[in-house]
């Protein structure tokens, strides 16, 4: 799992997350070669000046996304591996967070819900700065409407309906929108049942195209005699 960060919302990740991410696009890019070592802990505490507990999760998750390996006593070495896709699903899947940055205290929870699923679940995650602009807002959304993520989370700043909402689902663009009137002690848990909806929504999508139209194939199996026209 990645994730990216768009226009100046880079603040509101985990500091932990924005360290694994330049590692993650340093492998991608070539900048680390497969079996080579990476920074120690204590490199990498010093090199982006966070303790040795965040350098430690840095490390873990790098572990944990098949993108190193440790060997006991040398460190941790690029594997050189793409995180393995699950429940079928194609590499590369991104999900889009559209959200007002500036209010970051009261949406990290959500954000931090979000990132806990799409994590778990081996998604990318793009977090877009709407800065609680309508006009921002439907530019955000006609953005991905061109780009076709995977499927959208989004907190609007308006009551109003947003049409883009509707193109998206008659484009095959699932999109799950949460509230921005509720209280901050509950947004994690908002956030996380978003994403799970959401990438239940993504995971039913991809299932109906994979799955054979039955009725045709049926049909194509009777005698051309029994065929009713």
């Amino acid at each position: 799992m990645s994730f990216s960060i768009q226009y100046g919302c880079r603040e509101v990740l985990p500091r932990y997350y924005r360290i694994k991410t330049l590692f993650t696009e340093s492998i991608k890019n070539g900048a680390y070669k497969p079996h080579q070592r990476l920074p120690s802990l204590k490199d990498i505490a010093l090199q982006y000046s966070v303790s040795s507990i965040t350098a430690l999760r840095v490390l873990r998750e790098l572990l944990r996304d098949d993108a190193a390996y440790s060997v006991k006593g040398k460190g941790c070495f690029v594997s050189g591996l793409a995180r393995r896709p699950q429940s079928g699903r194609q590499p590369g899947n991104k999900i889009v967070f559209i959200a007002d940055c500036f209010r970051y205290n009261f949406y990290m929870p959500a954000l931090k819900g979000i990132l806990d699923e799409t994590q778990k679940k081996g998604f990318e995650l793009a977090v877009s700065d709407s800065s609680g602009n309508r006009r921002r807002e439907t530019a955000l959304l006609s953005m991905c409407l061109k780009s076709k993520p995977a499927g959208i989370i989004f907190i609007p700043s308006s009551a109003r309906g947003y049409g883009q909402l509707l193109y998206m689902e008659q484009r095959s663009i699932p999109a799950v929108t949460i509230e921005n009137n509720i209280s901050g002690g509950s947004m994690y848990m908002q956030g996380n049942k978003a994403a799970r909806l959401l990438i239940n929504k993504i995971e039913s999508l991809h299932s109906s195209r994979r799955a054979p139209d039955l009725r045709r194939a049926s049909v194509a199996a009777l005698p051309a005699g029994l065929i009713k026209k």
